[in-house]
């Protein structure tokens, strides 16, 4: 899973960190964004990320993929509005209780896709057991994503280190070199 081929032996943790920061700074927030709220005053951060939440486009086959940290209920609802988010993928410890996120979709109308992870350290990534579960995760993500045309939203806790981990090997996955990866993330339209 985390081959040297993926995350290459001289990449450091700010390295790594880089790439992640790229991922959502471009991938998920839209700063020239000219939306306005209807309630400025009383309007959340995390509603206004969600305003301008930027999705890149044909990311996994035809489906486009946005990063973010986990959502709550009424994010959810907001995001299948003003962006059309068709399914929710997410990268939770069974800890963290992700089922709360299931039900809810479940009652909106948006697909859930779960990859029970608990972190995305080196260690915990290496081992056989977590490489096997999250690599069969992986290949049935894959299979749904390049089947359909979805509007994917990836998240774990914090938004940093499994999303990052996750949306990297996605679009390795999906054939991109690391060069073709950062280029694909960084070139998104901003509207």
């Amino acid at each position: 899973f985390m081959s040297t081929e993926v995350q290459g032996p001289s990449r450091s943790v700010s390295d790594k960190r880089g790439v992640v920061d790229a991922l959502k700074q471009k991938a998920t927030i839209n700063p020239k964004s000219e939306m306005k709220s209807k309630r400025p005053s009383r309007q959340s951060k995390a509603e206004k990320q969600i305003e301008e939440l930027n999705f890149l486009p044909n990311a996994v086959g035809s489906s486009s993929l946005t990063l973010w940290h986990r959502p709550k209920v009424q994010h959810l609802v907001h995001m299948k509005e003003k962006h059309g988010v068709t399914m929710i993928i997410s990268a939770l410890a069974d800890r963290e209780k992700p089922n709360w996120i299931r039900d809810e979709c479940k009652k909106i109308g948006l697909k859930w896709f779960h990859i029970p992870l608990n972190g995305a350290n080196k260690t915990l990534l290496s081992t056989k057991g977590t490489v096997r579960l999250v690599s069969k995760k992986l290949v049935e993500l894959m299979r749904i994503l390049t089947s359909s045309q979805e509007r994917a939203l990836l998240h774990c806790a914090a938004g940093i280190h499994r999303t990052g981990v996750l949306s990297y090997t996605l679009l390795r996955f999906g054939g991109f070199s690391t060069r073709e990866k950062v280029r694909k993330i960084t070139a998104i339209p901003f509207d």
